[in-house]
């Protein structure tokens, strides 16, 4: 396989990753509908987007580590089958909570694809990695738009079940554009740390909710906050030395505080398009790719860019 292909192979798994990041924004209101969802539970259905994108996050650190150890082929495989099961079980949900733990399992073999594939691409190809990014954002981008066609058409239940196809015919494309990393049977797999990842991290968004009492909240939100200190001491998913140095801390607060906008603006304007200004789920779809259509093209543009400052660094002579 050409290492053209390849890429796009690769791009594939993570745009279909990053789709269901978002799909199910454009649909939410016909799944509060057909699941009975009353109107005092109507914060819950958040959940049906949150658990993805915390499964997701917990996902990226600690797979791109069982990549190393046990190879990119097993753990592609492995992550195919998590996103397709949990697929299936929200194609077949009965009630929100069970939708809400489906969507939790989907991320995480979703959120695992993206390692993966950036580990493929290869480290020293900045570039590709670019376009790996570019597909991640690209998915989430088109997802409120791909989920409007489904429910405007066959209805919601269908964004999962194609899932099921479109997850093997990617196994299949990328099968040949993995293996060629060689393993690292001596790397350690931070199990730990990626548990209280994920503990600080439900807790936390858990805390900022409104679904529980005000005591519960503060317990569940000091148990993440202990979860996080002890992340911060123990962990291993993440170099030490990376983390101190304040490039990379400026860069990741940077990338939070664009995130969270982001985050808000994929929820809230489909939403206030659908509930607002009565339009139906295309055309909200619609609405918000004005705001989000360049991102995927800022990735790879930086990718460019960044590729080009690489090229020029080592022709410098000291001074």
């Amino acid at each position: 396989m050409t290492s053209r292909t390849a890429l796009v192979a690769l791009g594939g798994a993570v745009f279909l990753s990053g789709l269901d990041q978002t799909v199910v924004v454009s649909v939410l209101p016909r799944v509060v509908s057909d699941l009975h969802v009353s109107i005092a539970e109507l914060d819950n259905a958040a959940w049906v987007v949150t658990a993805y994108l915390l499964g997701y996050t917990v996902a990226l650190p600690l797979i791109g580590r069982l990549a190393d150890v046990y190879g990119d082929r097993a753990v592609l495989v492995a992550c195919a089958l998590l996103f397709a099961g949990g697929s299936l079980w929200a194609a077949v949900a009965d009630g929100l909570w069970s939708l809400v733990a489906a969507r939790a399992v989907q991320a995480v073999g979703g959120g695992g694809l993206v390692p993966v594939a950036l580990a493929a691409a290869g480290p020293r190809r900045i570039v590709a990695l670019a376009s790996v990014a570019a597909a991640a954002e690209a998915g989430a981008v088109l997802g409120p738009l791909y989920g409007a066609a489904f429910v405007d058409t066959v209805g919601w239940r269908a964004v999962f079940w194609v899932n099921l196809p479109l997850t093997a015919l990617v196994v299949a494309a990328a099968w040949r554009a993995l293996g060629g990393r060689a393993r690292d049977s001596a790397a350690r797999v931070d199990y730990v740390g990626g548990a209280l990842a994920a503990v600080a991290l439900l807790g936390l968004t858990v805390a900022l909710s409104s679904g529980l009492p005000p005591a519960a909240r503060v317990a569940v939100g000091a148990a993440g906050v202990v979860a996080a200190a002890g992340f911060a001491r123990v962990q291993d998913l993440v170099p030490r030395e990376l983390v101190r140095r304040a490039g990379f801390a400026l860069a990741n607060a940077a990338n939070a505080i664009v995130g969270a906008a982001l985050v808000v603006a994929l929820v809230a304007v489909p939403v206030y398009a659908n509930v607002v200004l009565g339009q139906g789920a295309t055309e909200g779809g619609l609405t918000l790719l004005r705001l989000t259509a360049l991102i995927p093209v800022g990735a790879v543009a930086g990718g460019g860019l960044a590729a080009r400052r690489a090229r020029r660094r080592p022709s410098r002579q000291p001074g």
